[in-house]
């Protein structure tokens, strides 16, 4: 999960593997190319929180963006946004936001709720701010949910990737309601996503279009088409200076069941002696994501795909050898609301922290451009590599 200032991004990486679709949108326009299946909900820090006419409290999709940006920021923002909620929560820091170089504005951010969402509602700011946080988490929960349960996975199996300046305040809440037991919050948690974006593979995918019936379709054919996209995928990859020891190929196709309108893309290794793994897949793939199959239905292709991988040189990250016991490191003690309670809360100062420190929730960790909160009952340890996990 990424959550930044306006939007929260989810993606589900299955056995190591990214997850792709072919179903994506561009200001939406459908597009048939194959894209990174990214979920994206307008949820951030800067979402705006509003009251409508029914009396029902709603946070986003409007953002206060960066300018004016959250009220605290004191550039003229005028609507209360989860930022200012999580200020007045005790989530945030007042002289501790940017490393200290940037105070925030509490009595700003507690005018605003009061004005724009306690008094419609009838109740005090802290109950006020606290139900921004809550729609906002649920929010982004069920973003997960589509990524995760709506394509036949178990949410709670899997480790939470945290990423984005905002996304560790409110992780470990989403976590909670999803059933997630263990995250993963990245030391540069902040620029995460755009060091991916530096660091990753270099990636070409080739379609052909090539129908019939999986058991009478000519096999002579398609080992053509692959044999075409392959050449092709190695000469864009050698004019992008990749060698070919380090190109892989890889293979899928697209397949329905006869009579039927919605395709699953199957991958696989490679051709082997029949297409009858193919169909085997298909069937076990179809019940997992719809909840039945067709054991003997005639299956058909539509399209063949192939991808190459570039593998680009990646870095080696240091591991941090040096302990350093958490008390060491405590900057103060500050109020924080849990579960509607007012909480004595140790803060702590991130960039001091190194491997092997544990600290029990709840506390805040505060890194220079992002704030890790844990909750009661939670416990976060640094890593070998520096980076934080937390147990639910």
């Amino acid at each position: 999960m990424d959550l930044g200032g306006t939007s929260f991004d989810v993606s589900l990486v299955k056995g190591g593997e990214v997850s792709f679709t072919t179903a994506g949108e561009v200001g939406g326009y459908a597009t048939a190319f194959p894209v990174l299946d990214i979920r994206t909900v307008g949820a951030g820090g800067g979402s705006i929180a509003w009251v409508d006419d029914g009396g029902v409290l709603h946070v986003g999709p409007q953002s206060a963006g960066a300018a004016p940006g959250p009220i605290c920021y004191g550039r003229g923002g005028e609507a209360p946004t989860v930022t200012d909620a999580d200020l007045v929560l005790g989530y945030l820091g007042v002289e501790d936001f940017l490393g200290g170089e940037f105070p925030l504005k509490l009595d700003g951010a507690l005018k605003g709720i009061q004005e724009r969402i306690a008094k419609p509602l009838g109740v005090d700011v802290v109950a006020a701010a606290e139900g921004i946080h809550r729609i906002v988490n649920g929010t982004m929960a069920d973003a997960i949910r589509l990524v995760s349960i709506a394509q036949g996975y178990d949410p709670r199996q899997s480790t939470l990737v945290v990423a984005g300046g905002a996304g560790a305040v409110h992780a470990a809440a989403i976590a909670a309601e999803l059933g997630i037991r263990s995250l993963l919050v990245p030391r540069e948690a902040s620029v995460f996503c755009a060091a991916g974006m530096l660091l990753s593979d270099l990636r070409h995918d080739y379609v052909r279009t090539f129908s019939g019936e999986l058991s009478t379709i000519s096999r002579k054919k398609v080992e053509e088409l692959y044999e075409e996209m392959a050449a092709e995928a190695l000469r864009t990859l050698a004019e992008e200076g990749m060698e070919r020891k380090h190109a892989l190929l890889s293979y899928a196709v697209d397949l329905k069941y006869v009579g039927q309108f919605h395709e699953v893309t199957i991958p696989f290794p490679s051709l082997s002696e029949n297409f009858t793994p193919l169909q085997e897949s298909f069937d076990a793939q179809h019940r997992k994501l719809y909840g039945y199959n067709l054991p003997g239905q005639p299956v058909e292709a539509l399209h063949w795909r192939l991808t190459v991988i570039g593998r680009t040189e990646r870095p080696q990250f240091a591991r941090v050898a040096s302990a350093t016991t958490a008390k060491s490191v405590r900057k103060k003690i500050r109020n924080v609301i849990f579960d509607g309670r007012k909480v004595a809360t140790d803060v702590y100062e991130g960039s001091r922290l190194n491997s092997g420190a544990r600290i029990e929730g709840p506390a805040i960790i505060e890194e220079p451009t992002t704030t890790i909160v844990i909750p009661p009952e939670c416990c976060l340890a640094v890593n070998e590599f520096g980076d934080y996990e937390l147990s639910l």
